[in-house]
Order: structure tokens, then sequence, then C-alpha cells
């Protein structure tokens, strides 16, 4: 998902959904049951994968399906009900019937089958086809694992400035994930010189977002005077909201090298680059 400095990048666990709710009956049910967060997710909103009961959801949705046949959005919501179960052989069924009658959500999902081997024999091409046909439909989910695969060079030739450029589309379609990744990418210079300042912003906006991996790396830079001085207490605080908010999340592997002593900034290019918002109009940190 890369190099040994920086850490890989797993396909989105969540895909983002651009559909409306259907507003009664059955479809509704299944839709609170089992649908993911839309893009522009707050941080309540985005934990609705987490919370979800989904061995609840699986007859909702099947009786959903029953009464509205052959109907795309239901079909992938039941593969999703099925995927909270583990049961993948049925959930990568269902999210193909969908896929194949063209639902962009359901071509991103079953690619993250596809590319992790779930209910399926692992198959990085076909991973790939489903991530670019949903990504040109303008699923963000799937931008961002088509940047992942870019950047890792899974299947495709490694192109980081590829995967920059479609992480930074993802965030601009809705999806969160990809503010830490394209943080990581300014971080380590991957596609782009390094800049500490334009990863700030981003592992920011994903903090913002209650995503321990970006407050942990802010806390790096915050101890390290990536930033200005190196402030310990601020890294501190910055540790527990980690723990607070997402005790499972992954620990950074920086280099020790990586210190105040090297560049923070490509000042050449900093000033003609834009800034992706997730939510956000402007920058609110010290350190933009």
């Amino acid at each position: 998902m890369a190099a040994a400095a920086q850490q890989a990048t797993p396909p989105a666990e969540a895909q983002r959904v651009t559909s409306p709710a259907p507003q009664g009956g059955a479809d509704s049910e299944c839709e609170r049951a089992a649908a993911p967060a839309p893009p522009f997710a707050s941080p309540d909103q985005l934990k609705i994968d987490n919370t979800h009961d989904f061995a609840a959801a699986v007859p909702i949705c099947e009786a959903a399906v029953r009464a509205s046949p052959d109907q795309p959005r239901l079909e992938f919501l039941l593969g999703l009900a099925y995927g909270g179960t583990k049961n993948y052989m049925a959930a990568q069924r269902y999210l193909t019937k969908a896929a194949d009658a063209g639902y962009a959500p359901a071509q991103g999902k079953l690619g993250v089958y596809f590319a992790t081997g779930r209910g399926v024999v692992k198959d990085m091409p076909r991973a790939f086809e489903l991530f670019s046909k949903a990504a040109a439909a303008g699923e963000p989910g799937a931008i961002s694992n088509l940047g992942a695969m870019y950047s890792n060079g899974n299947f495709v030739k490694k192109d980081e400035a590829r995967a920059l450029e479609l992480y930074q589309k993802a965030i601009e379609a809705g999806n969160p994930f990809a503010l830490a990744q394209t943080g990581l990418m300014y971080f380590y210079g991957k596609g782009t010189p390094r800049d500490y300042g334009m990863a700030a912003q981003y592992f920011q906006q994903a903090a913002d977002l209650n995503d321990g991996f970006s407050l942990k790396y802010l806390a790096v830079m915050q101890e390290r005077g990536l930033l200005g001085p190196p402030d310990a207490a601020k890294a501190a605080e910055l540790r527990r909201r980690a723990v607070q908010v997402d005790p499972g999340s992954q620990d950074p592997n920086v280099p020790k090298e990586l210190n105040a002593s090297g560049p923070r900034r490509a000042s050449a290019v900093h000033h003609v680059r834009r800034i992706y918002y997730y939510r956000f109009v402007g920058c609110r940190w010290p350190w933009c």
C-alpha cells in the first residue's frame, strides 16, 4: 500500500455511498440497518460502520430484496450486511449482482474483496478493474483505493504522483480515509517534494474526524519539532486524544532520522499548491 518509511495503505473498508436513502417501507429499514456513512460524513456518522447490528440487518435486507427484486442498491446493502457477519461468500454473491448491474458502490466494495481475497480468490487485476469502473463513476472509496494501488505498485506500475492525484480527488469526492494517505505522501515526499506543513494540514483534517493514526502523526511532528519548536505537552495531548477517540488505531513507524534538521518545506513550490479540503473552507491551524 509502499516503501519501508511509509506505511501500507489497505483498501478502505468503508465504501462511500452516493445515492440517497429511500423514504419508506422495507427499503428504508434496510438502509437504516446496513447503509454505511455518506460522503463528507461527520465524526458521528463515520461511526455507523462500527455500530450496525449486521446479524439483525441480514433478514431485514433479505426481506427488502424479496419485496423489490433486481434493485442494485438493496443487493449492495444485503451484501454489506452479510459481510458484516463475516459470511463473505454470500456477501460477494450479492455484491457481484449489484456490481454487474453497474452500481458503483458495489463495484468498489467488491474490488476490496478481490484485493484482499475475502470470499473470493485474491485477484489484483480484477480489483483494479472494479476500482477503475467505480472511480470513473465518482465513487469516493474506489478512487482512494485506486490511489493505494498506484502508491504501492499493486498490479500497476508504482506511480506516486498518480496516487497523490487520486487521493486528492477522493478527498474532493468526500472520502475521509484519503486525508491521512495524502498527509503521508507529503510527510515522506512521495509523489511530491516533502512538506511537513502540508502534511499537517491533511493529518489535522483527518484528526478532526477522530482518526487516531493521524493524531499520532501530529504528535510525532510536535515531538520532533517538525512544525516549529518541539512541544512535548502538545504531543502528549494528541496521543491521549488518539487513545480516547480511536484506541485501535495503527502506530506510526517514523524513521528516527526524520527530524527538525531535515527539510521542512519545499518553499519553491509550496505557494502554488492547492489544499484539498474534506469539509473545511480555510486553514484554522497555526502551521498553515
